[in-house]
């Protein structure tokens, strides 16, 4: 093909076939992707959109930044070895040191092109993509920054979820249903009887308060005594926030031993279930968050749509269904 202003467009020398040709089309498309998504990150929410929820210590935060830095540099090198030199550039392998070498300065490179440019090292002129992409060197560098500094371990949690999907793919089971007594080993208040007679007495104790509290306001509210009470969504969570208080003193004074994390509410949104916010069937305590684990944050991520684990809803393969449910009965002895 010959452009209207110049030039004939060809295929790149290495690109020989149709194959090729997508693959290289998707890489490049893939890249592309990546760059849209980091800016509107950095757009939407500021460099702490990059940013995790744990603290880990200073030397695990260094092991982070060092094993991003080094995975970015290894793909990049990959990257411009297989596609730019071989595929775009027909290089045999022997021939794309050029390429390696730029793929291990990919942080460094738009500012080293500026460097040459500026002082007339190269013939080609400064443009505006120079710093553009020197901003968006800027980004990652701090995107892997912000990771580093608010993760726990990256490299032992990459390798735990290639584990998990390892052993997913073996069993041929890599689209069940996340279950939280499977997959993470955890219990239901419900399926717990002493925990079930604890939380039923929390809310018998705090319903014959004589006073209005978070609780009556709730059930007025499903009773419909409370106008518009679906307007306020924070009757479900202050309900709940209540009970669960009263729930831990109960179990703290009797010397049961309940899971001290947050407790998850398995079928979330809490206000999308705002009928059942305070059934024991879907309230799951969970493990106490430590510098380098959070459970509750784990199963949103196992669980969730999207790529933010608390704004994203629950995907409908891993919600439970209500009341398929098959518990213990009460026993006269629970509460002993």
């Amino acid at each position: 093909m010959t452009c209207p202003i110049g030039g004939t467009i060809t295929y790149a020398p290495g690109i020989t076939s149709t194959w090729q040709a997508l693959i290289y089309t998707a890489r490049n498309t893939g890249w592309v992707c990546l760059e849209g998504a980091m800016l509107g990150k950095l757009g939407s929410a500021g460099f702490g959109a990059f940013a995790g929820t744990a603290t880990p210590a200073m030397s695990t935060a260094l092991m982070n930044f060092a094993f991003l830095n080094v995975s970015a540099r290894a793909l990049a090198a990959g990257d411009q070895v297989v596609f730019e030199g071989m595929l775009r550039n027909g290089k045999d392998f022997s021939e794309t040191g050029d390429e390696a070498i730029s793929g291990l300065t990919i942080f460094e490179q738009p500012f080293i092109q500026i460097w040459k440019k500026a002082t007339g090292e190269s013939a080609q002129s400064l443009n505006w993509q120079d710093f553009y992409y020197a901003g968006l060197s800027l980004v990652g560098t701090r995107a892997m920054y912000e990771s580093a500094r608010t993760n726990p371990n990256i490299a032992a949690g990459i390798y735990r979820q290639g584990a998990q999907l390892g052993n997913a793919l073996k069993n041929g089971k890599l689209f069940e249903r996340v279950t939280l007594e499977g997959r993470f080993g955890l219990e239901s208040i419900h399926d717990n009887p002493v925990w079930r007679a604890l939380w039923e007495q929390a809310k018998e104790n705090k319903r014959n308060t004589g006073n209005e509290n978070p609780l009556t306001r709730y059930e007025n509210g499903l009773r419909g005594r409370i106008p518009n009470r679906r307007k306020n969504v924070s009757y479900e969570r202050e309900a709940f926030s209540y009970i669960e208080q009263e729930f831990r003193k109960l179990a703290a004074e009797r010397g049961v031993e309940v899971p001290s994390g947050q407790v998850h509410h398995n079928n979330w949104p809490i206000e999308k279930y705002s009928d059942n916010a305070l059934d024991p069937k879907n309230l799951y305590p969970t493990e106490p968050r430590t510098a380098t684990e959070n459970q509750h944050r784990d199963i949103h991520r196992a669980t969730s749509t999207g790529p933010h684990p608390y704004n994203t809803p629950i995907s409908p393969k891993h919600e439970k269904p209500l009341y398929e449910y098959n518990p213990r009965p009460f026993d006269d002895n629970d509460n002993d």
